[in-house]
């Protein structure tokens, strides 16, 4: 064999490769949306009511300061739309929940607005996370969200 055949035979074995891999693709694409058809599988999309879709957002000013948070608790409503003021009067803090995964830092002067959907039922610390000063370890809050019904 001279060398543009074997060239043309290894080739070939790629093409028979990826050809396969594309026809066991498209099949698992026609029996997954085989499913969808007859009904098997559904996707839903939790969709807000018609009240809750026009409920405006829940506002809160959290004043943070040497060593606490006021409120030091806030109450919602699950799927509440809440936005947060954060403002500090001494020195540079944060407002951080894990569950929600937010961090928010705010310096004296420079407060910093944010907003979240609080789409779990429960009740979620949030605190300071700076080094700034050692007790900024004691600022402590509580959210809770009220499951709804």
């Amino acid at each position: 064999m001279t060398g543009a055949p074997r060239a043309l035979l290894s080739l070939g074995g790629a093409v028979n490769r990826a050809t396969r891999y594309a026809g066991v693709l498209a099949l698992a694409a026609v029996a997954i949306a085989a499913l969808f058809v007859t009904g098997r599988v559904r996707a839903t999309v939790a969709q807000p009511t018609l009240q809750e879709a026009h409920r405006p957002p829940v506002e809160v000013t959290v004043v943070a300061r040497k060593y606490s948070f006021s409120p030091a608790r806030i109450e919602v409503r699950q799927d509440d739309i809440v936005k947060v003021t954060l403002k500090t009067e001494d020195i540079p803090h944060s407002f951080t929940i894990d569950k929600y995964r937010i961090a928010k830092r705010a310096a004296p002067g420079q407060p910093v607005t944010f907003e979240f959907r609080a789409d779990q039922a429960g009740s979620f610390a949030y605190y300071c996370n700076l080094t700034t000063d050692e007790r900024c370890k004691e600022m402590r809050g509580e959210l809770v969200v009220h499951p709804t019904r």
